[in-house]
């Protein structure tokens, strides 16, 4: 009985160290697969540190090489908006100026002056009306004018090109016209044309 025992013994110590055994195998390949993905993250980590360290690195010189321009530049810049704000303030105005409208008027009375007939016999400037839905006010001009054929279409075209920064005209547009040709032959090339129009004259509030 005793050697029974004593058998029974050995052999439960012997499945007790084989579970142990097994048991410190699979602690370890445990250990070893956290250990494994732990280093993988850290080795991401730090992989993702320094790429973002060397974006800001190059950020950081965009960022200086576009202030060193912009420094540089900030003159033309400033001189340029002078000459785009004072661009604005002629063709644009803040309030109906129609003072300086009438000079622009004469202006254009002269300057076609220079290739035949254009006079303006009459300027009527109405009541200036705001629209606060769109923030700009007109000005009604009612003219009569006395011009050769060719010159009529010259300010047409003017009044089509107003509000550009090239002539810094006034932004106008043509309402109404109406027309009166004093030759009777249609297309004689010296024929005359009186007409009246309504023009509306924009400007800022």
């Amino acid at each position: 009985m005793e050697n029974l025992a004593y058998k029974l013994l050995l052999q439960h110590q012997s499945t007790q160290k084989k579970v142990y055994g097994f048991l410190c195998i699979v602690l370890m390949i445990a250990v070893g697969t956290y250990s494994y993905f732990q280093w993988q993250t850290y080795v991401n980590v730090k992989n993702g540190i320094l790429a973002d360290e060397l974006t800001i690195k190059e950020l950081s010189k965009t960022l200086a090489d576009e202030k060193n321009a912009y420094n540089a530049n900030k003159d033309n810049f400033d001189a340029l908006n002078k000459v785009i704000d004072n661009s604005v303030g002629q063709i644009l105005p803040k309030g109906d100026e129609y003072t300086n409208l009438t000079r622009q008027i004469d202006a254009i009375e002269i300057e076609l002056n220079k290739f035949g007939p254009f006079e303006i016999s009459s300027i009527d400037y109405g009541s200036p009306a705001i629209d606060d839905k769109i923030g700009f006010g007109t000005l009604p001009v009612r003219m009569n004018i006395r011009s050769s054929q060719d010159n009529f279409l010259k300010f047409l075209l003017m009044m089509e090109s107003s509000g550009s920064f090239t002539n810094k005209l006034r932004l106008m547009s043509i309402s109404s016209i109406r027309l009166n040709f004093e030759n009777s032959d249609e297309f004689a090339s010296s024929k005359m044309i009186t007409f009246s129009l309504q023009v509306n004259a924009y400007f800022q509030k």
